[in-house]
């Protein structure tokens, strides 16, 4: 018989291996570091007491990993992974997971809900659907193997070792996806690298990367003169990126006019 209950007590071993299971068959391969997935659930504000299992006798067969912050004034719980092991789909474990979880969310005061799923995954979306999420975002994904291009023009660039915020503040075009906010980055800040493009000595560009992942997580630019020359600061330092979740059409046509790849597109959810 089934129980639920939060994942407080339960080590972030087994909560891995039930992830490993389930996306077994996914799209996308997944991390298989216990490693990564603790630093990536730091990011995401996860609290493992709002965070809920199905267990059948001892076995961990389905959960719900939350995050728990605020966004745009409110606070949020933010599906940071969910996964059911291949032998236990079809029972609806999803919608029997929020439906365990949600008095605990009224209790603390938390009524929005929001997470990502990739849009090639029907079964998931209809099951949020399920317990009343919504399509509300689309987030695209890019992937480049850097080829080279002429770039006529000059700019200095350098490389800091924290994020600069209220100067980036100035740039800042991008509603972030919640991995990739501040609030995020700041969770495991030496994880990344930051980059800061000047011309004549005006801050002009950003860029953050992490080179576990050979992602950029944040990027802005003043102008398409420095668009062109932050592509010519990738071209000189990496051989390939991936970006994901852009939403912005400025920075969309940026990436597309250097010919990136689209690689995982996502909607955000909300509830």
């Amino acid at each position: 018989m089934l129980t639920f209950k939060s994942l407080e007590n339960t080590k972030i071993e087994i909560i891995t291996e039930a992830l490993l299971e389930s996306f077994s068959d996914y799209f996308v391969p997944m991390r298989q570091s216990i490693i990564f997935w603790e630093e990536y659930w730091k990011r995401n504000r996860v609290r493992y007491d709002l965070s809920f299992g199905a267990f059948e006798d001892d076995q961990l067969v389905g959960f719900i990993v939350n995050g728990i912050d605020y966004r745009d004034g409110s606070l949020v719980a933010f599906n940071a992974g969910t996964g059911v092991i291949p032998t236990y789909r079809g029972q609806k474990l999803v919608k029997q997971l929020y439906n365990f979880a949600f008095p605990f969310f009224k209790k603390i005061g938390i009524e929005n809900f929001a997470l990502e799923v990739i849009t090639q995954n029907i079964k998931a979306i209809k099951a949020y659907q399920s317990v009343g999420f919504k399509v509300d975002k689309l987030y695209q994904g890019f992937c480049s193997r850097i080829p080279k291009v002429a770039f006529v023009g000059n700019y200095a660039a350098k490389e800091v070792k924290r994020a600069n915020w209220p100067i980036y503040q100035s740039l800042i075009k991008e509603n972030y996806s919640w991995e990739f906010t501040k609030a995020g980055i700041e969770v495991t800040p030496t994880t990344f690298r930051y980059f800061e493009l000047f011309h004549h000595n005006e801050f002009i560009a950003y860029y953050i990367y992490n080179p576990i992942s050979d992602m950029i997580v944040q990027f802005e630019a003043k102008d398409k003169y420095a668009y062109d020359a932050m592509y010519d600061h990738w071209q000189k330092n990496f051989d390939y990126l991936r970006i994901l979740n852009v939403q912005h059409p400025e920075k969309i046509n940026f990436l597309q006019q250097y010919n990136f790849e689209s690689y995982i597109n996502q909607f955000e959810m909300i509830r």
